[in-house]
């Protein structure tokens, strides 16, 4: 039996259609684009070899020294593209010093907000009384010469990660000069009254404004960096600077009309920021790695001792892998592609073997 009229066009179309796919493969475009992927493919397939633990290993319930450990990279992808994910935070505090007492702390999400003032441990130095307005003398806290109510620390630092808890997603924390300062101290106080994990439970990240406008202005734009002259130039706004609850609305202005739309997911650091950091110190100061790629290893979240396991993975092949590994949607490396810089480093593991 022939083939009917409609059977013959539908096999011309499907004849039609194979040879344009097939002209299309020969082209010297996709030819190339076809081993860009391969090779991209490859890369992650040795990069997550390393990372990834003995899970499927031959004799894997039999050994004792199986390594089970997966070397996690943590970070975002992408931001999150509504503005109540993102919390804005400051603190007033009794000094300069890491270790100093918080005197307020505020913080704005949306159409919620937290202001409350801290019993102070130490005395308020004579600068920082300048700056802020506060005042304890005698039991008595005041703002600019009013009486204002305070809690004891545990108290109103419960109350605040209370309220990080009241927003629906966990938010990322945004403050100014953070990363240096606020965190540090509000770490240093939580570590105190054994806070320190709830709080970690309820955040996703941090932003500091201070590093955003560090990277994106220059002096031309600014005269400096200060938040008061950010607010001024970019928002045309003057406010009572050196008060949590106004630093944290002029900030959550500047950073929602002008800062977040600079902001990428590489903007984003955690707690172990701090503990990664100090981890890669001793490579630092041996000049093993440079301060920028000190940068990268702690933006994934590498530290000395994840360096260390991947290298006694594959001694060969391991950091290579994974400092090579193109980023997801870009043909950057994941920390450097550089030989210079992958056998530095491995020259000084094999050393402390």
């Amino acid at each position: 039996m022939s083939p009917g009229r409609y059977t013959l066009k539908h096999s011309r179309i499907l004849q039609s259609r194979l040879k344009l796919k097939r002209l299309q493969q020969a082209k010297r475009s996709t030819k190339r684009r076809c081993l860009e992927l391969k090779t991209e493919r490859s890369a992650k397939d040795a990069s997550q070899s390393v990372l990834e633990a003995d899970t499927y290993s031959s004799k894997i319930g039999l050994s004792d020294e199986v390594d089970l450990e997966d070397i996690s990279l943590n970070k975002l992808d992408q931001l999150p593209s509504t503005n109540k994910s993102y919390m804005v935070f400051d603190l007033e505090t009794t000094g300069l010093a890491r270790t100093s007492d918080i005197v307020q702390i505020a913080a704005v999400c949306g159409e919620r907000e937290f202001n409350m003032y801290l019993t102070p441990q130490s005395p308020i130095s004579l600068d920082a009384s300048a700056a802020t307005g506060l005042t304890f003398v005698g039991g008595v806290l005041k703002h600019n010469g009013k009486k204002v109510d305070h809690k004891e620390p545990f108290e109103g630092l419960q109350q605040f990660v209370e309220f990080l808890k009241t927003v629906d997603c966990k938010p990322i924390l945004v403050g100014h000069n953070i990363q240096c300062f606020d965190l540090p101290v509000l770490m240093n106080q939580l570590v105190k009254c054994k806070l320190l994990d709830s709080f970690a439970s309820t955040v996703t990240g941090f932003i500091d404004t201070l590093q955003v406008s560090r990277k994106s202005f220059s002096k031309d734009d600014v005269k400096d960096f200060k938040q008061v002259t950010l607010v001024n130039t970019f928002i045309g706004k003057d406010y009572e600077a050196h008060n949590a609850i106004a630093d944290v609305k002029a900030l959550r202005e500047l950073f929602e009309m002008k800062l977040l739309a600079l902001c990428s997911a590489n903007d984003v650091f955690t707690l172990n920021y701090y503990t990664i950091k100090k981890s890669l110190e001793p490579l630092v100061k041996a000049k093993i790695v440079s301060s920028m790629i000190s940068k990268k290893l702690i933006a994934n979240s590498l530290s000395l001792s994840k360096l260390v396991l991947t290298h006694k993975r594959d001694p060969h092949n391991g950091l290579r892998n994974v400092f090579s590994e193109p980023l997801s949607g870009s043909k950057q490396p994941r920390i450097s592609k550089s030989s210079n810089v992958i056998n530095k480093l491995v020259e000084y593991l094999n050393s402390c073997e």
